[in-house]
This record gives C-alpha cells, sequence and structure tokens, in this order.
C-alpha cells in the first residue's frame, strides 16, 4: 500500500512508545498520560505517518477518559 500523502512505496514500519494526553486542553498536559505502544509507519520520502493502536491500548484511555470524565 502506498503512502497516502504522496503515494511513495518507500514505507518502513516502526515499533513505537506515544503518551497519550486525555486532557484536551493544553494547560492540562500535566495530568497524567496514557503510554500506548502502536506499529507505525513512515514514508521515507515525505515523513507521512501512520499509527495503528493495539487493541490492548484501547482500554486504558477508555479507562482514563472515563475518569476525567468523572463516569
Amino acid at each position: 500500500m502506498p503512502c497516502s500523502a504522496c503515494n511513495s512505496q518507500n514505507l518502513r514500519k516502526f515499533g513505537s512508545e506515544i503518551a497519550i494526553h486525555v486532557e484536551e486542553r493544553i494547560n492540562d498536559l500535566t495530568k497524567p498520560h496514557v503510554f500506548v505502544f502502536p506499529k507505525i509507519t513512515i514514508c521515507m520520502d515525505c515523513g507521512h505517518m501512520h499509527a495503528q493502536l493495539n487493541e490492548s491500548d484501547l482500554p486504558a484511555l477508555l479507562q482514563e477518559k472515563a475518569k476525567r470524565q468523572g463516569i
């Protein structure tokens, strides 16, 4: 599958570690974040990145979002 931004075939897959801040406001970035470990695909020509979370990462995100919303 080619790059969705530039149509290049020069794509590479990597493992990654991303900290997701559940809060949407910039002043809330000091609150705890959720670490996820998606596989990412990066176009080596234009730098466009595609990430797909593992199913096992989704519950942690949902749980943290619910906690912040008081659910």
